[in-house]
């Protein structure tokens, strides 16, 4: 029985899965293949929840440094139900950093360390869908780079 898509390896259908491991940026002789227009409509929604994680987070930081309230023991003094929720948040980051990492090398995107940095200057409620919006255009211009 034949395979197809992923499992076949077939490129047009699953651009980042190679079997020599090479990156997109390798694939198409060192393209930034992060940096195109391709806009595509799950793009703008990661782009969209990162401005409002951006915008959230930000809100409650501001209001945190004008009220000199102490953010570190806000976060762990509050009850366990905000305890239990910092945890939460925190694995997930942890886990959402790996993934930036592993992902942004996989695919040949230059600078995917930097998400994970900036997400402790801003906010990673903003960096991690930052960064989904930048892999899909990147996973998009590989798709039409295939067709053409």
């Amino acid at each position: 029985m034949p395979r197809s898509g992923c499992d076949a390896g077939k490129i047009t259908r699953c651009p980042r899965k190679r079997a020599d491991n090479k990156g997109l940026s390798q694939i198409y002789g060192g393209h930034n293949v992060g940096m195109t227009k391709h806009w595509t409509p799950l793009a703008l929604v990661y782009l969209g929840l990162g401005l409002a994680g951006l915008a959230g987070t930000w809100t409650y930081n501001v209001l945190a440094i004008v009220q000199m309230r102490n953010f570190i023991g806000d976060w762990m003094d509050s009850g366990p139900a905000v305890s239990s929720l910092t945890v939460d948040l925190l694995i997930a980051a942890v886990a959402g950093s790996i993934l930036i990492i592993v992902e942004a090398r996989r695919l040949g995107m230059k600078r995917g360390w930097l998400y994970v940095a900036l997400s402790g200057v801003t906010a990673f409620a903003f960096t991690f869908p930052l960064f989904l919006a930048m892999r899909e255009r990147a996973l998009e211009t590989a798709r039409e780079k295939v067709l053409d």
